[in-house]
């Protein structure tokens, strides 16, 4: 029980210091949405996957003049075990006022020619703050 704790806490940790408090979480459920964010504010996205398989999830859309991706993509095991999955996650910060369609696909990377398995797609509206 003691060690279910400890990894739960850990977990919150993590996840924490990866999404800053000011920014707006996008999850799976989120796919197909409009959301409005203003300049100077983050966007995070957090999707389930599971590198050990091959598969990653990577931006296939995005206009840079709208938003630029921050940092790598960051991956948060769900367990302490080898081949467990997870959750990546992506920033991003307005560097614009403007619209974009943001698609992130799920697919091997070296598999460009097959469609992915999973498809997760927003527009994203920048505004003045």
């Amino acid at each position: 029980m003691k060690n279910i704790l400890r990894i739960l806490l850990l977990f919150t940790f993590v996840i924490t210091a990866v999404i800053p408090c000011s920014a707006l979480e996008l999850l799976e459920r989120d796919h197909g949405h409009d959301f409005t964010i203003d300049l100077g504010e983050e966007l995070a996205i957090r999707l389930p996957g599971n590198p050990t398989t091959g598969y990653l999830w990577e931006v296939a859309a995005n206009d840079t003049a709208v938003l630029k991706q921050k940092g790598e993509t960051a991956f948060v095991a769900d367990a302490d075990r080898i081949g467990a999955g997870g959750q990546s996650i992506f920033r991003f910060v307005p560097c614009g006022v403007g619209s974009t369609r943001l698609k992130l696909v799920y697919r091997r990377p070296w598999e460009k020619e097959i469609q992915p398995i999973k498809v997760f797609e927003v527009v994203v509206t920048v505004k003045q703050a």
